[in-house]
């Protein structure tokens, strides 16, 4: 049985992480944008960029992963 995914915006919600806070994952992952244009795609209605959502999702699950949750973001772009 699979379990639904969330949005970035609702792993970032849920675990109450800033916009900096995520940048900085980010960054240490090997993403690459500023935090502008993270928060504009953590956000955006569509998926312009699908690595970089992957780097946003990995940072955001590796979060749930750390406080003992499961890993619920999803790694592509929910409609």
């Amino acid at each position: 049985m699979t379990e639904a995914k969330i949005t970035l915006a609702d792993g970032q919600r849920q675990l109450g992480l800033t916009d900096t806070e995520l940048w900085i994952r980010c960054l240490a992952l090997g993403g690459s944008r500023d935090l502008r244009r993270l928060t504009d795609h953590v956000y955006a209605v569509s998926c312009p960029d699908g690595e970089e959502h992957k780097v946003i999702a990995q940072c955001l699950n590796d979060a749930f992963v750390e406080r003992g949750h499961d890993h619920p973001v999803a790694y592509h772009h929910l409609e």
